[in-house]
């Protein structure tokens, strides 16, 4: 199971990651804490790629750092965790 919160998110806080990470305990789960997203996993500011499109195709986006680290959870079935961890305790 993959866990992403946006460190943007106004609805589910750094405590709320916390607290299922705990009832979690025991099975395998990977809980990610993305800085600059949102609720919606949107970039909360522009990225360099935003940046450089017309105003025309301007609007939120998912970063592709994000997609990338989703990509990369559901084609590594092999090498996830047995706890839930965010980046900061690996």
């Amino acid at each position: 199971m993959l866990l992403v919160r946006g460190e943007q998110d106004e609805y589910a806080t750094a405590t709320d990651l916390r607290r299922w990470q705990d009832r979690l305990a025991g099975i395998p789960v990977r809980a990610e804490s993305i800085p600059l997203v949102d609720h919606a996993m949107v970039a909360t500011v522009p990225t360099s790629a935003s940046r450089s499109a017309s105003l025309s195709d301007a609007g939120p986006r998912v970063p592709e750092y994000l997609l990338d680290m989703i990509a990369d959870f559901v084609n590594r079935p092999t090498e996830r965790s047995g706890g839930a961890r965010t980046k900061q305790q690996r």
